[in-house]
């Protein structure tokens, strides 16, 4: 007669995780979220906003994600988060909408006098680029202006302005000579350069962590709201810095405005959270939203190495302009990665890049300009590319062969 085993909650917990991590190696954490059909809102979070939209999970994002996996197979509840209220819904552009708001107010602000502050000791500073990146964004901007014409009349472009394409460049170009630039700098060596923490006006992963992570703390952080949108809404909203800074640190926040001679009577739960993120020595929030904002950027830049390593491997001779240099006012407001000319004509590239970078590239900007132009994305890892334009929005088509690159 067999022997039944009965087991209590913890060792059933216990058996079921080692059992899952004993298999992991044979586990694609990144396709099981691709297909996930669940509801847990860290896994759709993951889904929609990296595996969607082609980029890779860090090794932090796999670890949690296949805890919640692991979570869900048992039976356990997923912590706290801004989708807790909901069933899941699309709030990614609001998170961009309110995020560049608040990056462009502590830029632009007396806010960023108490963020030079707080970075007193650190290699980064809000400023303006050093004037060789003004020289080469002009540049590059002519060159824009003499080498394309848009057949399309004023566009809505992404800052809310109407404006032409040519009128765009001269705007951007006086901007330039205005010196009217300003940012998180980072000084290396001889050089003030434009910072890729700059990005995370946008970067609705790094705003949702800090969301959740004021929602796990005490009392919800004083974040209220009975849906998503009242959620996101009440952590970006400007209010008395009495209701966003606790009693002990009032005081002392008061103090520094007279030290400093500004006189900044509003903050949001936003605002906060950055100012400590930037202010802590060798804080971790930090640190993550560096990691994660490079973690995208590398698989960018290393996507954009290898088409122009093919361009610069192929027998024909083709000219090549890059964008790619940090804040690249070509590449931020145009979304141009480079501009290459073959048998005489140019086009403006942008790249696209990551598992579902063919999704991406078919709505890229840049064939919505009304110039010459060319979305690309990896076909493959042996340096042959497929590409949409603005005639040809569907389909395979491959570059390589097309343009005669084989």
């Amino acid at each position: 007669m067999k022997k039944i085993i009965r087991l209590n909650e913890s060792e059933l917990v216990f058996l079921v995780k080692r059992t899952i991590m004993e298999n992991n190696e044979d586990i694609d954490i990144e396709k099981i979220i691709g297909t996930y059909k669940g509801e847990n809102p860290f896994i759709k979070d993951l889904q929609h906003n990296k595996i969607f939209k082609g980029y890779y999970l860090t090794q932090k994002e796999i670890e949690d994600a296949t805890k919640f996996l692991e979570d869900e197979k048992i039976g356990v509840k997923p912590t706290i988060n801004i989708l807790k209220k909901d069933k899941p819904i699309d709030t990614n552009s609001l998170i961009q909408e309110l995020g560049t708001k608040t990056y462009l107010d502590i830029i632009q602000s007396e806010k960023n006098t108490l963020f030079n502050r707080i970075l007193m000791d650190k290699q980064i500073k809000i400023s303006k680029p050093d004037d060789e990146w003004f020289e080469e964004n002009i540049k590059n901007l002519l060159f824009l202006k003499e080498n394309f014409k848009s057949t399309k009349g004023r566009m809505k472009w992404l800052d809310g302005e109407t404006l032409t394409f040519e009128e765009r460049i001269n705007k951007l170009i006086q901007k330039c000579k205005n010196k009217d630039y300003i940012g998180f700098i980072e000084e290396n060596e001889d050089r003030k350069v434009w910072s890729i923490l700059n990005k995370l006006d946008t970067n609705y992963t790094n705003w949702r962590k800090l969301i959740d992570i004021r929602l796990n703390s005490k009392d919800g952080g004083g974040i209220k709201g009975e849906n998503q949108i009242e959620i996101i809404e009440n952590y970006f909203k400007q209010r008395d810095i009495s209701e966003v800074l606790p009693p002990e640190r009032l005081g002392r926040f008061i103090e520094l405005n007279k030290k400093l001679s500004t006189n900044v009577e509003n903050l949001s739960f936003a605002d906060l959270d950055l100012l400590d993120a930037f202010g802590k020595k060798n804080s971790q929030t930090l640190q993550e939203i560096y990691n994660n904002i490079s973690h995208t950027t590398n698989i960018g830049n290393q996507t954009e190495a290898n088409f122009l390593m093919l361009l610069r491997n192929v027998k024909q001779p083709i000219e090549i302009v890059d964008f790619s240099t940090p804040g690249n006012v070509v590449d931020t407001a145009f979304g141009i990665d480079c501009a290459i000319k073959i048998d005489g004509v140019w086009f403006a590239v942008q790249i696209k890049a990551g598992k579902f970078a063919k999704n991406a590239a078919q709505k890229a900007f840049v064939n919505y300009l009304g110039i010459n132009s060319l979305s690309i994305y990896e076909r493959n890892k042996r340096f042959q590319f497929n590409y949409f334009s603005p005639s040809k929005r569907d389909g395979e088509n491959l570059f390589n062969e097309d343009f005669g690159l084989n």
